[in-house]
């Protein structure tokens, strides 16, 4: 740090020689080359990375927050957690501040199969864990394997789904193993392994209901319609929806009310009821603007697009096609560019 006292030769000189780096405007900092010397020659870098994340954490936030920009201080204080090899606080960093949602809901899983991959040993699979608790542990694997999902790799998704699995099981985490249920149905669901993921999901809401996680049970029987769908019967498709969409509005679960609009609305415009699928997906956007939902977003312009395609109607659904290409590649959502 440099303050008023600071030769003003001296640190020209340093800007001369590349080795201080400056915005001209107040603002120093040094080469990476240098930093990376300075930062081996420290003898306690632990005590170091604990200053820097108390530091970010002392930052404040914006009181509405919209962008992964908004919560950066937080991404480099859990960065500085885990390099003070203080597992459980950079976890509790990413819980206490709603980082998953938030990154979820903006559709940025990238930053967020960053943040779980450094809570977890290099083999990410042994049975050693970094964090204390054996649930954390199974909620992290499980975690990253639905960001892994929403990037599109459903393969590497239930890998962790089962891995997580296996922990919830065995300390007998009731919760957890009814949520890791439900994510293997849906992801053997998305490969068309359709039977087998009506198991899963059957086993899951078993669970939820047993333990009364009433939006779990929504989720669970939302994609149970998609299962049963995806099989032709698309009337007990439409059962299964309006029971999910009953179960988001008593709960204000307002995520959870835009997916099973949307599936309404696919349901509706697989029997040829396409001004009534519009009128579903068009509530669904509305919900997913308002709650910033970016990839509900996409999935919402995206089935607009189609619906009017269907219509005849192609320079309107060429419209709402573009935006929705437009959503998925600031999210990084390979499916929704490729489909």
């Amino acid at each position: 740090m440099f303050t008023p006292n600071t030769s003003e030769d001296a640190v020209e000189n340093l800007i001369d020689k590349s080795l201080l780096e400056t915005d001209h405007e107040g603002s120093y900092w040094l080469h990476p080359l240098v930093r990376e010397f300075a930062y081996d020659d420290l003898e306690n870098k632990i005590e170091v990375h604990e200053i820097a994340m108390q530091y970010y954490l002392s930052l404040s936030l914006p009181e509405e927050r919209t962008s992964k920009e908004d919560i950066q201080p937080l991404i480099e204080a859990h960065f500085h957690a885990c390099r003070a090899e203080d597992y459980n606080k950079a976890l509790n960093i990413i819980i206490d501040n709603k980082l998953h949602e938030d990154l979820d809901r903006w559709g940025n899983s990238r930053t967020l199969i960053d943040l779980y991959l450094d809570l977890l040993p290099k083999d990410h699979f042994s049975d050693t864990s970094l964090l204390d608790n054996p649930q954390s542990h199974s909620a992290v694997l499980g975690n990253l394997g639905s960001a892994y999902f929403n990037m599109g790799q459903v393969e590497k998704a239930v890998e962790y789904y089962e891995n997580a699995l296996v922990i919830a099981k065995e300390i007998g985490d009731r919760w957890g193993e009814g949520n890791h249920l439900g994510n293997l149905g849906n992801a053997y669901l998305n490969v068309g392994q359709v039977g087998k993921a009506i198991e899963y999901f059957q086993k899951a809401l078993a669970i939820l209901k047993e333990i009364d996680d009433r939006r779990g049970e929504g989720s669970v029987l939302g994609n149970l319609g998609n299962a049963y769908r995806n099989m032709g019967q698309v009337e007990k498709a439409i059962d299964y929806y309006e029971q999910a969409l009953v179960i988001s509005k008593e709960i204000g679960d307002r995520r959870g009310e835009g997916n099973a609009l949307v599936s309404l609305g696919n349901a509706y415009s697989y029997l040829g009821q396409v001004e009534k699928a519009i009128e579903y997906y068009q509530k669904a956007l509305v919900i997913s603007k308002e709650i910033g939902d970016r990839q509900g977003e996409e999935t919402g312009l995206g089935n607009l697009g189609s619906a009017y395609s269907y219509l005849g109607q192609v320079e309107k659904a060429i419209k709402y096609y573009q935006k929705a290409l437009v959503i998925s590649k600031e999210i990084g959502d390979r499916r929704g560019e490729g489909s």
